[in-house]
């Protein structure tokens, strides 16, 4: 029973110190709040039109706001763009509506309406630069991958590529789909896209709360793949999934194996920093708990 509440207060704390993370409002961009303002705006402008999707709880909507949209470079550009800002903390509707089931996500639209590209993740300002230049220029990224893969329907690359536009767009089954196909297709990573592939399932089963099903997927790139450069964040994937079912000595386990099987790694450190802050966690709220027991 006292794990038990240790863990519920665990987790409690966890959300408290996630819902404390937020990005400023507003920053170096001038933003509408209301997609259909927006799309109505760079219709009658004639401008194309950039919707970006964030929500407080996630650090990298704060460094993308706080580095990349204060950029003077992506300010300059941002003139001859429309810009709309959705909190999808306020607008979770609007947001599975567009597909946007990863933060942040950017999606580019012409003055039309017609999307021409999209980006899920922490945009630097040069990467940023890039695809306005694109979209500016009317590419539709989405399209010419299709038309790529149409004239070469077995290039593995290619396929890969399509398999996370599609993940980015929410249409995980399919994506989900041609991911185990790669798997298939080249069982021994002789291409270099098999272990890719399992990380992409195993994120995809871990985004839906199937973490078990998550740990098959990043433990196959352990056992088939160990010296592959997938395979130490596969570990620190596994250990993330591990906490999600509460299995927390099996998650710490997984982190030190991160530590002790790839030492020189950048996952070693992160490692080393996930077993400090849970174990501080813990006691913290045995701490708070034994304070509880006193009192009554």
């Amino acid at each position: 029973m006292r794990r038990a509440l240790i863990l519920t207060v665990v987790m409690s704390l966890l959300l408290l110190l996630l819902n404390a993370c937020g990005g400023r409002d507003e920053v170096g961009i001038e933003w509408v709040k209301s997609m259909k303002q927006g799309k109505e705006m760079a219709q009658r402008q004639d401008v194309p039109l950039v919707v970006y999707y964030r929500v407080s709880e996630i650090d990298f909507c704060e460094k993308m706001e706080n580095a990349t949209f204060y950029n003077k470079e992506v300010i300059s550009a941002a003139k001859d763009f429309l810009w709309v800002w959705i909190d999808g903390n306020t607008k979770e509707e609007l947001a599975m509506e567009y597909g946007v089931i990863y933060y942040p996500t950017t999606i580019f639209y012409s003055s039309s309406g017609e999307e021409l590209a999209r980006r899920v993740g922490l945009l630097t300002p040069e990467e940023l630069l890039e695809v306005l230049e694109g979209v500016k220029a009317g590419r539709n990224e989405f399209a010419e991958l299709e038309e790529k893969l149409a004239m070469e329907p077995d290039n593995l690359e290619l396929i890969y590529e399509y398999a996370l536009a599609l993940r980015d767009r929410g249409n995980i089954i399919s994506a989900r789909n041609i991911f185990v196909e790669i798997t298939e297709a080249d069982g021994e990573n002789d291409v270099g896209y098999t272990d890719k592939a399992y990380m992409q399932i195993g994120v995809l089963d871990l985004s839906v709360g199937n973490a078990s099903l998550a740990i098959e997927s990043f433990m196959a790139i352990v056992e088939k793949f160990p010296e592959s450069e997938s395979a130490p964040k596969a570990l620190i994937y596994t250990g993330d999934a591990y906490q999600m079912i509460d299995e927390y000595d099996n998650a710490i386990s997984t982190y030190r194996r991160v530590m002790e099987d790839y030492p020189e790694s950048e996952q070693a450190t992160e490692a080393d920093y996930r077993i400090g802050e849970m174990q501080m966690l813990e006691k913290t709220v045995e701490a708070f708990v034994g304070e509880g027991a006193e009192e009554e």
